[in-house]
């Protein structure tokens, strides 16, 4: 089994770590899955040499796991505006989601815009087939969020993530979104931490 690296954003206290290119290469950090699938515990230091199973994910020391977190269907969540500048710990946000067991073949939203302030569905609007990772957050009401703070990221389509509805000023604004079935998203932490 090929080892199952994964790369979160940095931390502040790990970015003043100040490691050369070798030391971030070789300092990584191995979490094992405990008897809750979705969740990772510390389990040692890694060493190139071990073979480690589908049981562990191994992330570079300066960064934090977060974990994978469960949500139910009619879960309300919006977008994070300004995310687009959140570092991206990864190949792509989608590839963080795959790699985290997140099936990313479609938009988890039910395929409908809510206005935030009659909490009915916007006409006209729905998904797009091209999918990818959004960073949200739970409620019905897009907004800046401060760096640092947990956020989410989930499949959603790129309508879902960049439409503007109504008399809004900005791309993923002036609506909320509701998942049509229970899934699983990534908390991510320290969100726009890295600069």
């Amino acid at each position: 089994m090929e080892n199952k690296h994964i790369y979160l954003p940095s931390t502040e206290a790990g970015e003043s770590l100040k490691l050369t290119h070798e030391q971030e290469h070789l300092c990584k950090v191995v979490y094992k899955k405990t008897d809750d699938p979705k969740i990772y515990r510390f389990h040692d230091l890694w060493n190139p040499i071990n073979d480690y199973n589908e049981e562990y994910i191994i992330v570079p020391v300066r960064s934090v796991f977060g974990s994978v977190q469960g949500y139910a269907a009619g879960m309300e969540f919006a977008n994070i505006i300004g995310s687009k500048d959140d570092p991206n710990p990864s190949s792509s946000w989608l590839k963080l989601l795959t790699n985290n067991g997140i099936a990313c073949t479609e938009c988890v939203t039910d395929g409908k815009f809510y206005d935030p302030k009659t909490n009915k569905a916007f006409d006209g609007y729905k998904c797009s087939d091209y999918i990818l990772g959004g960073h949200i957050i739970l409620g019905c009401e897009a907004k800046i969020v401060e760096k640092g703070s947990s956020v989410y990221l989930i499949p959603i389509c790129n309508h879902h993530n960049s439409y503007a509805c109504g008399n809004s000023g900005g791309n993923g604004t002036g609506f909320y979104m509701k998942t049509k079935s229970d899934g699983n998203c990534i908390l991510l932490k320290n969100y726009l931490q890295c600069d």
